[in-house]
């Protein structure tokens, strides 16, 4: 079935955004396809959908409605031609989503980057996950061992444990296979919420190149190895008052380990090479990013705009290791916008800040949609309830 659209695929089930950086630019699109389970034939467009179009046309977004033929991977890609002329030349392109875990999201992307990696050359993919944790799906779709289930299970939190997400990365992993070195796509994180696999990165980093320090870095990462346990058990008004000489002590233990980093430095590139001692820096500042947004868990506006801000410098980190590849990124629409909402700055206003060329369009409709989870889901069909009511 042919559905037309606005750069992107909307559904009363499912709305999509794109957001593109460097020329900066944001599609979002929403694609009419009435609500349905997956076992069930698509109804047809309604009259009343086709309206939504003509009010579009008529407010001057009539020249920017390509037809997009497929939300699922197709070899007939000439809807997605369409719009590859205003992909090829950015080096940043978001794909934005109002609900996270929602099948019709991660089915489109899996469509969208195959189109990007194969016909436009984009060799990154960064998502809204724990920076260090994402390091799971890197080395499996780099050749490492295990699977991709396997691998999106170490992700942190629910949001990626999906049939759908399943398929992206094994996507990128057979894609890989056939690939050089040069040529194979990379695949990182972008959020830090959590220290306990950074933290272990870095202890797998000093064991391999100096295990002599590494009884002292186990003593001074202690709360960051084991993700700031001591904190689990104190009541929210009590946390308030003691998190700043908290926050005060990691601060302290983690300038420690950076001075040991950067008195070290010569004798660790050398043992290690540079492109793993900056990857291990950086796993370094997630942890720092994580333990700093606990001064501002008492107030939500400010967390949240310290989380955006840090995502879009650990994206701007992510570019410039990867020696300005072009990257797609995938992230709640929340993040992936580019206008400041309710006192939010988000990640990708400070994108936008730091690229000359201003945004063409955003547009986001937000509808519904159903979900595929590996597991248990029953835990997760509750907790949709739950967050519902």
């Amino acid at each position: 079935m042919k559905i037309k659209l606005i750069f992107g695929y909307i559904s009363k089930c499912t709305s999509f955004s794109i957001l593109i950086k460097s020329t900066f630019i944001i599609f979002s699109l929403a694609i009419l396809w009435s609500c349905r389970k997956k076992d069930k034939t698509p109804e047809p467009v309604t009259s009343g959908n086709e309206d939504v179009f003509q009010i579009l046309s008529k407010n001057s977004f009539g020249s920017i409605i390509y037809p997009i033929t497929s939300v699922t991977p197709s070899t007939n890609v000439d809807d997605l031609n369409s719009i590859s002329q205003f992909l090829s030349n950015k080096s940043i392109v978001a794909l934005g989503e109002s609900t996270h875990g929602t099948s019709e999201f991660y089915t489109l992307r899996l469509r969208m980057i195959q189109h990007m990696v194969t016909q436009l050359n984009f060799r990154v993919i960064a998502l809204e996950t724990n920076f260090s944790n994402a390091q799971y799906i890197n080395d499996y779709i780099l050749g490492g061992p295990g699977n991709a289930k396997d691998a999106l299970q170490k992700l942190y939190g629910w949001v990626y444990n999906n049939q759908e997400f399943v398929q992206i990365v094994e996507w990128l992993r057979a894609y890989n296979d056939i690939q050089s070195v040069s040529n194979k796509v990379t695949f990182y994180g972008f959020d830090a919420q959590s220290a306990e696999v950074a933290a272990k990165r870095v202890q797998t980093f000093i064991s391999a190149f100096d295990p002599t320090y590494l009884s002292n870095y186990d003593s001074i990462a202690e709360h960051f190895l084991n993700d700031f346990q001591e904190l689990a058990s104190i009541d929210q008004d009590s946390l308030i008052q003691i998190i700043p000489l908290k926050v005060a002590n990691y601060q302290l233990r983690w300038n420690t380990l950076k001075l040991y980093f950067q008195t070290n430095k010569s004798q660790l590139i050398s043992l290690s090479g540079t492109t793993a001692y900056e990857l291990t820096l950086r796993h370094l500042e997630i942890i720092q990013q994580t333990f700093n947004s606990y001064l501002l868990a008492s107030d939500e506006l400010q967390t949240n705009n310290f989380r955006d801000n840090y995502m879009a410098d650990n994206v701007d980190w992510i570019q410039q290791f990867e020696n300005n590849k072009k990257i797609i990124l995938m992230a709640h629409a929340g993040h992936s916008g580019m206008y400041t909402y309710y006192g939010i700055t988000p990640m990708g206003n400070h994108l936008k800040q730091r690229q000359p060329t201003p945004p063409k369009i955003e547009t986001i409709v937000v509808e519904g949609g159903h979900i595929s989870p590996l597991e248990k889901p029953e835990e997760v069909l509750n907790l949709i309830k739950k967050l519902t009511k």
